[in-house]
């Protein structure tokens, strides 16, 4: 039952904004009308097309926010890939807002200070990285997205080497997703009026100086492979410059330095599946020389490894593992991806390598101090598959408590 009560729609009134609860997600919503029996208002989601309004009752108050109590004052909550054109006044005020964010957040943490809540907020959020990935540019402004990206990059960067928190972490890695894993077709995502306009010649040129201004300021661009699209390049060398790769090796290697005896790894389970993912996207658009330097670096085939993350797991998330564990094999698959990208290591081995760890998924499943049954009864269950794959002995019923 909703503890709230009812909502005033007086306190709604036509053309008024607040924030509403759309499946988990707060979102800002325009009041368009009121019902006639004063029961109902029409809604419509900023940012997003009218096949979204919807009526809300009035007994839905615990869906409904004023404006700014979940969602900072500079965040986007509309659809993100809707074309930004960068020619219309209002977007280039807001450009410039954003830009001046940045460079407040940037000149914060060259400093070495604590970003403030709405600094905070505002980075974790990264809520105009879409709209930079989807912008309508010209010869004036083709610079202008590729400025804010690099700069919300360094920022990411900068921030994650300070200490983020998991779900900031996972925020800020899906953004430099955005910004890395990008396809070859990526400057058509920079959308141009005529693509065999003189614009896009020079936007293809921006990126191209851009791309020699990258390698100069790197010394020899050594992270992207050159096949990659110049906007890629940018970015995945920006990362490298800006020292993302050695920041994720450090955060990951946290699980190791967490299975040492007394010393309870700081990494979350979530946290290095995120990373790991991120690595995995990236893979195929690394330099082959760095691929065979770097990954090594990582000890993901080392036990300790997958140790400190299992041991970093809750109650809860075992609990959750127990009833879904794609999250789990989402992550020892895309880490014997990155093994197998090394010459040393054969399909087979890195097949025997997650077959063990789901073995040792089983164990923390029987052993847990959870009180739920639900979670050694899956453990149990997940041992008798082994066994009858195996045919080491027709496999007898196992009760907990039983050696295995």
């Amino acid at each position: 039952s909703d503890t709230h009560g009812p909502m005033r729609l007086e306190d709604y009134p036509v053309g008024s904004l607040f924030e509403f609860n759309d499946k988990g997600t707060w979102r800002i919503a325009r009041v368009l009308e009121h019902s006639t029996d004063g029961r109902r208002m029409s809604i419509h989601y900023e940012g997003w097309s009218s096949v979204w309004n919807e009526w809300v009752s009035i007994l839905q108050s615990h869906r409904v926010a004023p404006l700014h109590t979940h969602i900072t004052e500079d965040a986007y909550t509309g659809d993100p890939w809707v074309a930004f054109d960068l020619s219309e006044e209002e977007n280039i005020v807001e450009y410039k807002k954003q830009m001046d964010a940045l460079e407040a957040v940037k000149i914060t943490l060259i400093k070495g200070e604590a970003l403030d809540e709405k600094q905070h907020r505002w980075l974790c959020e990264g809520s105009f990285v879409p709209k930079m990935l989807n912008a309508t540019i010209n010869e004036e402004n083709c610079y202008w997205p590729m400025n804010y990206l690099r700069g919300f990059l360094f920022c990411s960067v900068e921030a994650m080497k300070k200490g983020l928190t998991q779900v900031e972490v996972m925020n800020v890695v899906t953004a430099i997703l955005d910004l890395t894993q990008i396809t070859n077709n990526f400057t058509q995502r920079f959308r141009l009026r005529g693509h065999n306009s003189r614009s896009y010649k020079s936007f293809e040129r921006t990126l191209r100086q851009g791309n020699l201004t990258m390698r100069e300021h790197s010394g020899k661009g050594q992270w992207a492979r050159e096949t990659s699209s110049p906007a890629m390049k940018i970015m995945i060398d920006a990362f490298g410059v800006f020292g993302g790769f050695d920041v994720v090796r450090d955060l990951l290697l946290e699980n190791i330095g967490g299975h040492d005896e007394g010393c309870k790894a700081s990494m979350s389970f979530l946290k290095t599946k995120t990373l790991v993912e991120m690595l995995c996207g990236l893979r195929h658009d690394l330099q082959e020389k760095f691929v065979v330097k770097y990954f090594p670096s990582l000890n993901l085939d080392n036990d300790a490894f997958m140790n400190g993350v299992l041991s970093s797991l809750s109650r809860d998330e075992v609990h959750g593992l127990v009833y879904s564990q794609r999250n789990f094999d989402v992550l020892v698959d895309n880490i014997s991806l990155l093994l197998r990208s090394l010459k040393n290591v054969s399909h087979v081995g890195t097949q025997r390598w997650v077959e063990m760890q789901r073995l040792n998924l089983a164990l923390i499943f029987i052993k847990s101090e959870t009180p739920y049954i639900e979670a050694k009864r899956r453990g149990i269950a997940v041992i008798e598959m082994h066994l009858r794959d195996l045919r080491l002995s027709e496999p007898r019923e196992i009760r907990v408590g039983d050696e295995v």
